[in-house]
């Protein structure tokens, strides 16, 4: 259907067998397969930049679901967390490969206080830059979350973070990426 914008992804393949469902079903509604697969193409993209900037430095995927950023974005020398909410860790974990080596799944409510100390500080509290996805999340958070969310964010990520949402403008969807600013202390 769009060749051109196809992810290969090995991820969502082994998903599909796991549960027996086919992808066929899902293509009925082409807007919204084009919108995944663009929006994916950006943040692989997007990812890619980071990491060329900053090969060493951690990446994080909020609200993760079912994807998998890290089988593209993996350098060898970079590492990265996907975190979502229990029940979807462990829906990862019985659907997808093990992660692979400098990969973890990680449980993580983000509506809760102080869930960036709940990462390994040592990991994403150093001077490298984090890149963090925040695909699909905050355009279903209110405004106050949002600003929680964000807030937390601000206040622990290294200088030089940058922050890949994606977000809903009338009607369109659109990746944007952030430079996290610093909060002041």
């Amino acid at each position: 259907m769009f060749a051109h914008l196809d992810p290969h992804d090995r991820d969502a393949q082994a998903a599909f067998d796991a549960t027996g469902a086919g992808a066929d079903e899902f293509l009925n509604d082409w807007a919204t397969v084009l919108n995944i697969l663009w929006r994916t193409d950006c943040i692989k993209k997007m990812g890619a930049a980071f990491f060329a900037q900053h090969p060493d430095s951690p990446g994080l995927n909020l609200g993760a679901g079912l994807s998998t950023y890290f089988q593209w974005l993996d350098n060898g020398a970079n590492s990265w967390t996907d975190t979502d909410l229990p029940e979807v860790i462990s829906l990862r974990e019985l659907l997808l490969a093990p992660v692979q080596l400098h990969c973890r799944n990680h449980p993580l409510d983000i509506m809760q206080p102080g869930w960036w100390i709940g990462l390994r500080p040592k990991r994403y509290r150093d001077a490298k830059p984090v890149l963090i996805i925040c695909e699909g999340v905050l355009m279903y958070l209110g405004a106050a979350e949002v600003a929680v969310v964000l807030r937390e964010i601000g206040e622990h990520a290294p200088a030089g973070s940058e922050l890949l949402s994606s977000q809903k403008y009338s009607g369109q969807m659109g990746v944007e990426r952030t430079t996290v600013p610093r909060q002041c202390r």
